[in-house]
């Protein structure tokens, strides 16, 4: 079983998932499963990151599922801030692509909403700023984290 399965690293969050695009030609032809499983999870995350990744990239990986000719089961498991307001155990309930899980969330409405934002703000010195706060911001946390994790005193 271990011969078979074989992790690939990329981005999500990036055009093409972030793989070289004679890589992602060779594995669409041999794939046979895909586990998605990426995702941000912190709530003080910046809006544009968090939807990148957690909106927007498995929508990109799910395309490229529909591009490989073997695949039998494409996999995603969910970042756990999706329930909207609800408190207490949670149950899942499968949905199916285009439903919403709750009447008060709409995808396209916040997807179309966060393009035009950015669209308007696209190039200005706040975009600037706020791409400088996330380097230094995310930096820190990810060097802080590694070394709590990894580290034994």
């Amino acid at each position: 079983m271990n011969s078979k399965l074989i992790p690939v690293i990329g981005d999500i969050g990036e055009d093409n998932l972030g793989i070289d695009s004679e890589i992602a030609d060779m594995i669409s032809e041999e794939i046979n499963v895909i586990i998605s499983c990426g995702g941000r999870t912190t709530f003080d995350d910046i809006y544009d990151s968090a939807l990148r990744i957690n909106a927007l990239g498995p929508g990109r990986l799910l395309s490229f599922g529909k591009e490989c000719k073997k695949l039998k089961l494409f996999l995603h498991f969910s970042t756990a801030y999706v329930t909207g307001k609800k408190e207490g155990i949670i149950l899942e309930t499968p949905i199916c692509i285009g439903e919403n899980i709750t009447s008060e969330m709409n995808i396209e409405s916040e997807l179309n909403l966060a393009s035009e934002t950015v669209r308007k703000f696209r190039g200005s010195e706040e975009i600037k700023k706020l791409k400088e706060l996330e380097l230094n911001t995310m930096a820190g946390k990810t060097l802080t984290h590694s070394q709590k994790q990894w580290v034994s005193l």
